[in-house]
């Protein structure tokens, strides 16, 4: 008479797929919410530059600004955030809190984007 059921070989094989799918579902995971996350970066230093524009037209230059000054704060989500700022010129930059292979994105009064590592869309 069979037995119905799983044998230990069968249930081994079984268990070292799952993990080996979780494993690669959840590399794919932190990837897409790192890309996500640059991506509102790349959005937070937008709004940003445009606060400072509209601030030059009225002020008439950017020395002496700061985040807080605009009402932005300078640590959101998973990264921080940097103003350089002269009479006529600024640099924003988003430094990440992860292991990002993009690295620092920076976006200057020209509207000149970079990032530190290697060119990211």
């Amino acid at each position: 008479m069979k037995q119905a059921g799983f044998n230990l070989i069968e249930l081994c094989i079984c268990m070292s797929i799952a993990i080996i799918l979780s494993g690669s579902f959840y590399y794919h995971y932190q990837n897409n919410k790192h890309e996500l996350e640059r991506k509102q970066a790349e959005l937070y230093l937008q709004d940003i530059a445009l606060s400072l524009h509209e601030h030059e037209d009225s002020k008439k230059g950017f020395a002496g600004l700061n985040l807080q000054q605009l009402g932005f704060q300078e640590e959101k989500d998973e990264y921080n955030y940097t103003l350089n700022s002269t009479a006529n010129h600024f640099t924003l930059s988003a430094h990440p809190n992860f292991k990002d292979n993009c690295g620092t994105l920076s976006l200057n009064d020209t509207g000149s984007r970079t990032s530190s590592s290697r060119p990211c869309s």
